[in-house]
């Protein structure tokens, strides 16, 4: 791992841990074992270096969740694969996740989180939605609204299921799934 990588990870542990309040130059410096001049060749600030790793992590969930997606299937078959993919990303990365929600709700407005760079995870699911009332398959809902629901689904299941809650079964994601359908189905 790169040091610009072991300062990003010292970053994201130590907002997990305390919050973007307790975050200072000094804690992810020693977390990282990085010196002042190896984080100011990486990063200006650390309101810059908390947005690239945010960048950083949105990308990374783009590449995951789109990985060989078929944007010729049917609406519902999208969704539902964007869906699985998006759980099962959540489930194994949680901390991570709780980052970025606690970045998009927290420390950036929504016109900066929507202009950043993910890789298409975004536009995606926006584009998915948008076909969808389209063709008559989707709520004629605000598409934000349509997505919050998604993204609440998602990380509420996740978090139940990483916190030991509950398990899920193959029949239960597929439930979950189904349901997640059903809430914006038309």
């Amino acid at each position: 791992m790169s040091k610009r990588d072991d300062i990003l990870q010292a970053t994201l542990k130590l907002i997990i841990e305390g919050g973007f309040q307790s975050l200072t130059m000094a804690t992810i410096l020693k977390e990282a074992g990085a010196g002042y001049g190896t984080l100011y060749n990486h990063f200006k600030s650390k309101d810059e270096l908390i947005f690239v790793l945010y960048g950083d992590l949105r990308k990374k969930i783009g590449h995951v969740v789109l990985a060989n997606f078929d944007q010729t299937a049917s609406v519902e078959d999208q969704f539902k694969r964007f869906v699985s993919r998006y759980l099962t990303y959540c489930i194994e990365n949680i901390d991570e996740m709780n980052f970025i929600e606690q970045f998009s709700y927290f420390y950036a407005d929504t016109t900066t989180i929507i202009g950043l760079d993910d890789d298409g995870f975004y536009s995606t699911l926006y584009e998915m939605l948008q076909a969808g009332q389209e063709e008559g398959s989707v709520k004629a809902s605000k598409l934000e609204i349509l997505i919050q629901t998604v993204n609440g689904a998602v990380m509420s299941m996740a978090r139940g299921v990483s916190g030991g809650k509950f398990t899920l079964t193959e029949d239960d994601k597929q439930d979950f799934y189904r349901i997640c359908w059903d809430s914006i189905h038309k």
